[in-house]
């Protein structure tokens, strides 16, 4: 399954005004509002259980999860993928750069200026490629948490780490004589949470370049000032709502634009256990009663940020001196990010276009 298909299968965007017109012919700012009306973009994310699989490769054999909310994409079936050399794979890693693994710290480090090669393998443990390591380890959270804040990270005053998650898999690439073997320490028992990925390469019919990483932490090291991803660079400039859906949450705000603190957005983000089924179509339905501020579906209880005429209101402002006004020409903006494999009640495109109407 291509990257593609794990961030663009399903996404749609709605304004908040007919395309045939533009939002500057037909709606002003109040006099008395001089702060800027930055538009709503209200995520709605999916952490379904089909998140945690392989972005470049199959779920060799879906057996369900263990009691650690770990998904099982091997129980003893391999996945067969060759490794092309020619495609970048997108994920925490760089696939133009070269890393190497720091057994005594667990991690990976940047490694490019000491390595001569060019061949995006390289070799273990000193030189090993980020595109392979993208290729092998990256699951559709990881490539989404990547493009959207930069990565799941645990970050201190100086350096981030970033960090993979997802489900036990393995696969085999016969072009590069490789056999890796990807899974959450302690994979059956214990918080997936608190789980860091291990990975170990092992020769398959010949000699793999990289065979010397065991039980390696899929883990990187970067400054801190590197791991910005798209939400940390429009944060100031949009307001944010982070919905989530899979399994038993159907559409459950778990930040509100009102909270207006970025930390708080990211840890929201990184902190969602992907699990459980793909209600699509019941999120948006929620997305549309934020968006009119009314319960009207129940699929969640959002009753918090719910409140007409407040300052949860996604249509009214809080100004610099406090006070509440009304900014009934603000843009509204859904995006929906998912696998696609919607399996609820609901037709997303029903409750899509309905909502594209109503806003």
């Amino acid at each position: 399954m291509t990257i593609k298909r794990v961030f663009l299968a399903l996404l749609f965007i709605f304004w908040a005004i007919p395309v045939i017109a533009g939002m500057e012919q037909y709606c002003a700012s109040p006099p008395f509002l001089t702060q800027s009306i930055d538009p709503n973009v209200v995520l709605v994310m999916d952490y379904s259980g089909s998140m945690q699989f392989p972005a470049y490769y199959a779920c060799a054999n879906w057996s369900g999860y263990y009691e650690s909310q770990v998904a099982e994409c091997y129980y003893g079936d391999y996945a067969y993928e060759n490794y092309n050399t020619s495609y970048d794979y997108y994920g925490i890693f760089d696939s133009n750069k070269y890393y190497k693994y720091d057994s005594h710290n667990g991690y990976f480090v940047d490694n490019t200026d000491n390595c001569s090669y060019s061949n995006k393998i390289g070799s273990a443990p000193d030189c090993v490629s980020g595109n392979l390591l993208n290729f092998v380890t990256t699951t559709r959270i990881d490539a989404a948490l990547k493009a959207l804040i930069g990565g799941k990270a645990d970050c201190g005053d100086n350096y981030c780490y970033i960090k993979a998650q997802g489900s036990r898999r393995r696969v085999r690439s016969s072009n590069i004589d490789c056999d890796f073997y990807v899974r959450p320490e302690d994979y059956s028992s214990g918080n997936y949470a608190d789980k860091e990925i291990l990975l170990s390469v092992y020769d398959y019919d010949g000699t793999c370049p990289v065979k010397g990483l065991s039980s390696a932490r899929v883990k990187l090291r970067i400054s801190k000032e590197d791991r910005g991803g798209l939400l940390q660079s429009i944060f100031d400039s949009v307001r944010i709502t982070f919905m989530v859906f899979g399994g038993t949450r159907e559409g459950e705000i778990r930040y509100g634009f009102n909270e207006n603190n970025l930390d708080s957005l990211l840890n929201k983000l990184q902190s969602e256990v992907p699990y459980g089924g793909t209600p699509s179509g019941e999120a948006l339905w929620e997305a549309y009663d934020y968006l009119k501020q009314r319960n009207g579906h129940n699929y969640e209880s959002n009753s918090n940020y719910i409140n007409d005429d407040s300052e949860v209101d996604p249509y009214y402002q809080v100004l610099e001196d406090g006070s509440l006004v009304s900014a009934w020409c603000r843009q509204s903006n859904v995006v929906l990010i998912s696998d696609g494999e919607w399996n609820g009640n609901v037709d997303p495109v029903i409750s899509a276009y309905l909502l594209r109407l109503m806003i």
